[in-house]
């Protein structure tokens, strides 16, 4: 008589726990640990971070608006000296900007004479937005960001150009309402760095030495920057106003902002409290 068989029993599942399988989740192929990203990280905006950072924005505004003086002041020294050191003929005005005439605030602006369009270097600016042009298609693809700048400001020089060939400017006339413009512009950006940090930064769990380094960088930067900018763009005008366009578009109010965003960038790698 033969033996049955002895019957097997399955063996139980085993089902993970939450938390095991939340461990799991987070494992690589090669067993490693995958940190989440900082953009799936979700926020919980309390009302002390908030009090504190629009006190914080505040403050900062406050104490800005009475550095103004001071930092016009700056700025003029840094035009008068830098107009005397560069040899150019012109001169530093002072206005009051319609939005600043409360504050009694008076914006200083270099006022030099542009220079001509000259046929000669309309032919030789032309063969250099050709030459980058065509350059920008022999970049290597991994250079893609470079190809479409290069594009850009090609496209922006081109435009300059043609307006100046159909339209092509009279007699060398001075510049002001450029410069005080632009002046006005960079003032008007310095001073939104607090607000814009307490949207965006101060409500961060970063120490406050953290969001007080940050805005005194980015600001104290943008402040030095503002008079070497212009003392470029005056070297460059007053060679001719055929690169104008390019200066007020590319190189203008943008490169401060593109300034900013890189001072938030670094500082929004930090650690955090």
């Amino acid at each position: 008589m033969s033996t049955p068989a002895p019957t097997r029993v399955a063996p139980k599942e085993h089902r993970l726990s939450p938390k095991e399988l939340a461990a799991l989740r987070a494992k690589g192929c090669k067993g490693s640990t995958l940190s989440q990203h900082r953009a799936l990280r979700r926020f919980s905006l309390t009302s002390h971070h908030l009090l504190s950072a629009i006190g914080l924005a505040l403050g900062v505004t406050a104490a800005w608006v009475l550095a103004i003086p001071g930092v016009c002041l700056l700025w003029q020294w840094s035009f008068e000296h830098g107009l005397r050191w560069l040899g150019l003929p012109g001169t530093v005005l002072t206005r009051t900007h319609p939005w600043a005439e409360r504050l009694h605030i008076f914006l200083p602006y270099p006022s030099v004479a542009a220079g001509p369009v000259e046929p000669g270097m309309l032919l030789r600016v032309t063969l250099v937005v050709l030459a980058v042009l065509l350059g920008s298609f022999f970049i290597p693809k991994r250079y893609i960001p470079l190809i479409y700048a290069l594009r850009a400001l090609a496209a922006v020089q081109a435009s300059a150009l043609v307006y100046f060939s159909l339209y092509p400017p009279g007699r060398s006339h001075e510049l002001p309402a450029y410069t005080l413009t632009l002046v006005a512009c960079e003032l008007v950006l310095i001073s939104l760095v607090p607000l814009a940090l307490g949207f965006t930064y101060y409500v961060f769990g970063f120490h406050l030495r953290q969001k007080l380094g940050l805005t005194l960088l980015a600001m104290g930067h943008l402040t030095l920057l503002v008079p070497l900018q212009l003392l470029a763009h005056t070297v460059i005008i007053h060679r001719s106003i055929l690169f104008m366009p390019l200066l007020y578009i590319c190189f203008g109010l943008v490169l401060n902002v593109l300034v900013f965003v890189g001072f938030y960038s670094w500082g929004v790698s930090w650690k955090t409290e």
